[in-house]
């Protein structure tokens, strides 16, 4: 019996394993999409600090060019 009801011992069987075989397959999913997104995260954050330095050299650059034009 299963919740009060008779039921065939091959027909619970099934049932319990096509329950595990989803959870697992849902477990898949839901670890290789994690792995996706933290990869996409580091590449995102690893293409931020190279334009905050591409952007503090521009900025020096820039101020230089400034003081230069600003002593002649």
């Amino acid at each position: 019996k299963v919740l009060g009801m008779d039921v065939n011992k091959y027909a619970y069987n099934s049932v319990m394993w096509i329950i595990i075989a989803g959870l697992v397959t849902l477990l898949v999913i839901v670890f290789l999409t994690l792995k996706s997104n933290l990869s996409v995260t580091r590449n995102t954050k690893k293409d931020l600090e190279d334009l905050k330095t591409e952007f503090e050299a521009y900025r020096k650059q820039s101020r230089e060019a400034r003081e230069k034009m600003s002593m002649d």
